[in-house]
């Protein structure tokens, strides 16, 4: 989506302060927060590949309003679409992709499918960085957004084509097993079966150690690569021309995409290992924000960005992947939604941190104060991230906690 690279300076050339952009990406998380975990324990009990056609269709609805009610109301409602989006799709896709793995006897293939899936994704967004620069070019960001408009409808067309795997077993309110089907609602009754959803994921997410430790470590990291959103406005400070910015993000992205890429060649890291990793993304993050400037002493800064910021997203989706491996309840979804809902906590903090920063500080000094929570993230990693379990993706001590 092109509007990507170029929504920041949307805001700002609209007359948007640095406070109110960061009111409207309040707006966005607050939004997301509070749907999270009910959508989630929705997409347990729906169709998970409807979910994801809607969210899509709510994106591009988002869109359509900034293309033609630009100003802050319309995108504070854009906003409200596009967390809605967000919260009907976090977690979604990750459950539909295991358990649809789990059907065809490669449950142990999830992290090698989902880093490619991510990198793809991250492809599709440098592809779209890319091409704001010569669409706003060529008609500004009347075409920049028509076009996002048109993307977000592809991807609404894409999880059409997804498979849908079938349920395994059904809850009660209670959160116990009912029965192996593949509509649990048509016989435990919608109401039932979705507040069993509920309490058998929050259950899980709570009460069982390593589930708990992969929630926060997600939650933490995902939440964490909220700065990208002022990739733009850092580059703009830097000096850098509206039709440069995409270039300088693109940068970014190239290392986002080779971290989840790699994704599959680091599954089976330590939590010592991905300690040392996080920490040196803090340090080039940090670095990175601090180097501005034009030519030459921008790419570097931009370059170090990259190379941080691609090490935390391999760290996610190595802490995803172990996560998904860990669950062993019925309620995929939703206690991949607690992990979503406390990430859009961390991005709140993040958000309030430079709309109270931006008074007194440059976007890239507050911004390398971001980076230590990431060396933060190091610290504790060892102790959250759960264990590589057996090639098949279940350990014993998941299947010991499988319903009867």
């Amino acid at each position: 989506m092109p509007f990507y690279a170029l929504y920041a300076l949307l805001f700002a050339d609209h007359g948007l302060s640095t406070a109110q952009i960061s009111a409207l990406l309040a707006i966005w998380s607050i939004t997301a927060f509070l749907l999270e975990v009910p959508s989630g324990a929705w997409a347990d009990v729906v169709s998970r590949r409807l979910l994801l056609m809607l969210g899509g269709a709510l994106t591009a609805s988002c869109f359509v309003i900034w293309t033609v009610l630009p100003g802050f109301s319309g995108f504070a409602l854009g906003f409200l679409l596009w967390g809605a989006a967000g919260a009907l799709q976090s977690g979604t896709f990750e459950a539909l992709l295991y358990d649809e793995l789990d059907v065809r006897g490669d449950a142990g293939g999830y992290p090698r499918v989902l880093g490619f899936a991510t990198a793809a994704a991250e492809l599709a967004a440098l592809l779209g960085i890319l091409a704001a620069a010569p669409l706003f070019e060529w008609g500004g960001y009347t075409l920049v957004g028509w076009t996002s408009v048109a993307a977000a409808l592809v991807q609404t067309a894409l999880a059409a084509s997804l498979p849908s795997a079938p349920r395994v077993v059904a809850v009660a309110p209670d959160g116990d097993a009912l029965v192996d089907d593949d509509a649990p609602a048509t016989r435990a009754g919608p109401i039932a079966s979705y507040l069993g959803m509920l309490r058998s994921g929050i259950g899980e997410a709570v009460r069982y150690g390593p589930v708990r430790g992969g929630v926060l470590l997600a939650a933490l990291l995902y939440g964490l690569t909220a700065t990208d959103e002022y990739f733009g406005l850092l580059a703009e400070d830097a000096g850098a021309s509206t039709a440069t910015v995409p270039l300088l993000v693109g940068l970014t992205v190239c290392g986002s995409l080779l971290g989840s890429t790699l994704a599959s060649r680091t599954s089976g890291m330590r939590g010592r290992t991905m300690a040392i990793a996080l920490i040196i993304a803090g340090i080039a993050l940090g670095s990175g924000s601090l180097i501005g400037g034009p030519g030459v002493i921008g790419l570097i800064g931009f370059a170090l960005i990259g190379i941080g910021y691609g090490i935390v997203m391999n760290a996610t989706v190595v802490t995803e992947a172990r996560l998904q491996e860990t669950i062993a309840g019925p309620a995929r979804a939703t206690v991949t939604s607690a992990a979503g809902l406390l990430s859009e906590v961390v991005a709140l903090a993040i958000f309030a941190v430079v709309a109270i920063g931006s008074a007194a500080l440059p976007i890239s000094a507050t911004l390398a104060l971001l980076a230590l929570p990431v060396v933060l993230s190091g610290v504790i990693a060892p102790r959250w991230l759960p264990r590589k379990t057996s090639e098949h993706g279940t350990t014993r001590a998941a299947e010991d906690r499988l319903p009867g």
